[in-house]
């Protein structure tokens, strides 16, 4: 997708909308997270200039979640290899979590906001977990690139993968493995 912000063309990778706040937030490869009211009105982006160092986006944003249970927070995954959390009311990267040896394509919070799942474009899956600080890493079991994501929203082990071999995994995140794999097939006929 291409939007047009500011004048210039700035190619857009995400876009999340949260119904409570009813914000959307856009990210890119202009290296800022924006976030916009249901009115289209900007609320905003950061990191700003003449922010923390610390909180500058060296990367092209990939993938973006907002937390479950309270939609202060946001996450971020890209080039960069790192999985950025960052709290909205202050603008800043609160939490970094390494793991990643290649381009972040997915993120997203477990419905209690306990874990943190992101893989890559290699099918490496990260399970983070965001008190302990600790991580565990699971492997596609038919090797394949991974392309989607999503956690049950109410139970907070189960998660979901699925790729470009056209399998099905749902992982119960305290074995690391898949309990259950189907391949679905796609029939395109014309």
């Amino acid at each position: 997708m291409v939007a047009d912000f500011y004048g210039g063309k700035i190619l857009l990778k995400v876009n999340l909308y949260v119904r409570a706040d009813l914000v959307v937030a856009s990210a890119g490869d202009n290296k800022k997270i924006s976030l916009w009211n249901k009115n289209g009105q900007s609320m905003g982006s950061f990191p700003s200039h003449g922010s923390d160092l610390a909180d500058d986006i060296e990367e092209s944003i990939n993938c973006i979640s907002f937390s479950n249970k309270s939609s202060r927070y946001l996450c971020s995954g890209g080039s960069g290899h790192i999985v950025k959390i960052w709290d909205l009311q202050r603008k800043r990267c609160i939490k970094r979590l390494s793991g990643h040896i290649d381009t972040i394509t997915g993120v997203m919070y477990n419905c209690k906001d306990e874990h943190l799942a992101s893989f890559n474009e290699k099918g490496d899956l990260i399970l983070h977990y965001l008190a302990s600080g600790t991580r565990a890493e699971l492997k596609d079991p038919n090797g394949q690139v991974l392309r989607v994501l999503d956690y049950s929203q109410f139970s907070r082990h189960l998660l979901s993968t699925s790729g470009d071999d056209g399998s099905v995994h749902i992982w119960d995140t305290t074995g690391r493995r898949p309990k259950v794999s189907k391949i679905i097939f796609l029939n395109l006929l014309k």
